[in-house]
Formats: structure tokens, C-alpha cells, sequence
């Protein structure tokens, strides 16, 4: 890790060492990305959740569940079993609902500055509207979403340097997962330019529609 995100590139982001206007404006988009990472994670979570309330078991056969499992594993290395992929209806309406109240919640303390919480809205319904069934987008999603919250910590000095490394190399989705490399990084810089990009569009569309 030390190879392509050292501490002193990183350094640079924090608010006391963002002490000129092109490291002021680069600290101000990489937190633009991060808050949209993370927020948007939780915006899934929720719609996802509360799509499954209206889900039927009976959708799938037994012997269809067990291949879909059986080759889960393989691919992934876990090892799922039946009874994890049952749904229970109450459980999803309870978890639907926790996610909502968090959601709303965060979505408010972050509103202020460049992040406007109507702007984040439309964007995540975008984002999510644009996925295909392969979801892939959505776990990467939240694979970076668990890496924004750590340099999002690591930018108000919450943490130094040593513990953000350790943390985010021990943020894992599956298990055997390799930590986080070059390639990875690009990946995740890409969709967070893409993302703010795109938030910024849909502000200036919302403030010319204002005028």
C-alpha cells in the first residue's frame, strides 16, 4: 500500500496541510466523493432491503437455490448454506426501516457547503436506476464506501496515517480477499470522479432551473 498511496500524498488532504487553493479544491472533491460513496451505499442497502420484503422464496426452486449457492461458494470462498438466503419478510421491513431513519439522518448532517442533499437524492436515484443485474457496481460500491469512511476520518485527523492504513488493508467483502493494490485504486479514483461529475451536473441543471 505504501507503494501507491504513501503519507505524504496523503497529507495533503487533511484541512491544516490543504493550505493552498489547488489543495483546497482537491480536498473539497475527494470529500464530495467519499460523502457520495458512502451515502449512496446506504441509499442501496435501503432500497435493496426494502425490495425483498415483496420477495417470494418461491421465486427459485430448492435445487436452482442450491446451485446458485454451490457456485456462490466456489467463486467467492464462503460458505453459504440455505438458510442465509430465506427470506424473512418481517426482518427485511425492520431492517428496511433502519436503514431508511440512518439514511435520512445522515443525509441531513451532511447537507451544507457543496453537498446539497437534493442534489445527492436525484444522483443516487440516478445511480442505482442505471445498474444491471449483475450488481457488480453495487458491491465494488460498497467495498470503496468502507475506504471512503476511512480517509473521510483520516482527512479531520481522526486518525494518523499507520491506523488508516491498517484499517482500510483489513477492509475485506469475501473472505481470501487480497487488500486493496494500484489497479484497485485507479478503479476506485475513476468512480469517484464519475460520481462527482455527475453530482455536479445535476446541481447546476437544479440551479439554472431555479433562475
Amino acid at each position: 500500500m505504501d507503494n501507491f498511496l504513501t503519507e505524504k500524498t496523503l497529507r495533503n488532504i487533511q484541512i491544516m496541510h490543504a493550505n493552498t487553493k489547488r489543495l483546497k479544491n482537491r480536498r473539497i472533491w475527494i470529500d464530495l466523493a467519499c460523502h457520495i460513496s458512502f451515502l449512496y451505499d446506504i441509499y442501496c442497502l435501503m432500497r435493496n432491503t426494502a425490495a425483498m420484503v415483496n420477495v417470494s422464496d418461491d421465486d427459485m426452486t430448492i435445487e436452482e437455490w442450491e446451485e446458485f449457492i454451490m457456485l456462490s461458494n466456489k467463486f467467492l470462498g464462503t460458505e453459504f448454506g440455505l438458510s442465509d438466503f430465506c427470506v424473512d419478510p418481517d426482518k427485511n421491513a425492520d431492517e428496511a426501516i433502519i436503514y431508511y431513519q440512518t439514511y435520512k439522518k445522515l443525509l441531513k448532517i451532511f447537507d451544507g457547503g457543496i453537498f446539497k442533499a437534493a442534489v445527492a437524492e436525484k444522483l443516487f436515484e440516478e445511480m442505482y436506476n442505471d445498474m444491471d443485474e449483475s450488481c457488480v457496481p453495487m458491491i465494488m460500491n460498497h467495498y470503496y464506501s468502507k475506504i471512503a469512511e476511512q480517509i473521510l476520518s483520516y482527512m479531520c485527523e481522526k486518525i494518523d496515517y499507520n491506523t488508516f492504513k491498517q484499517n482500510v488493508l483489513a477492509i475485506k467483502l469475501i473472505p481470501n480477499q487480497g487488500p486493496i493494490n494500484g489497479t484497485m485504486l485507479k478503479n476506485m479514483i475513476k468512480t469517484g470522479q464519475e460520481s462527482v461529475l455527475r453530482y455536479i451536473a445535476i446541481l447546476r441543471s437544479q440551479k439554472a432551473e431555479a433562475l
